[in-house]
């Protein structure tokens, strides 16, 4: 064997070695970004959610007032109509008698 193919084989066990090392740095590299990215996804979506979850809340606490609002307003109904029944009867009774 030469010298000039010593070298030359020297140079390409150099060169895959330099290769593989840079290739897998880039891969780490990425793997980072990614994993970065993701992480932001992730935190976007959790406080997506938890706005959604105070919606939610906020329409559940708003829905409870009305239904008691309607209920305080159902037994007002009830009233004005036992009011308007015994209106009704003592206008017959008077008619009766006129």
């Amino acid at each position: 064997m030469s010298t000039l193919e010593i070298f030359l084989t020297v140079l390409s066990v150099i060169a895959s070695i330099c290769a593989i090392v840079f290739g897998y740095k880039a891969y780490r590299r990425n793997q980072r970004s990614d994993d970065q990215s993701e992480a932001q996804r992730l935190t976007t979506m959790e406080t997506t959610l938890d706005f959604i979850k105070g919606s939610v809340s906020r329409i559940e606490s708003n829905q409870h007032d009305q239904s008691l609002s309607i209920a305080g307003l159902s037994e007002r109904v009830t009233r004005v109509e036992e009011s308007a029944r015994q209106a009704h009867k003592r206008i017959d009774a008077l008619s009766k008698t006129a």
